[in-house]
């Protein structure tokens, strides 16, 4: 078996937003977080999150609950100033 690949990740922060602290990801797990839209993340990947989803604690699916509104609402701020140029 191949050794995985390590690479830097920027977390919790994205380089993108002005991030400076980094975590070691393997390649594969960086690409699924950072490269991969949430419809093409593999259907027992979805499966396995909203399983993990329910074992949450109610204040754990409250603060992942946040950071959803919070993607969602970027993506269509982005997506308006995209329309405007």
């Amino acid at each position: 078996m191949l050794p995985n690949r390590v690479e830097l990740d920027h977390f919790p922060k994205p380089a993108s937003v002005g991030g400076k602290q980094v975590v070691e990801s393997c390649v594969q797990c960086h690409d699924l977080k950072d490269r991969t839209s949430w419809e093409d993340l593999p259907s027992e990947m979805k499966a396995q999150f909203m399983e993990d989803f329910m074992r949450m604690s109610r204040a754990g699916r409250i603060v992942f609950a946040q950071f959803m509104r919070m993607a969602y609402e970027a993506a269509l701020i982005q997506k308006r100033r995209e329309a405007d140029r």
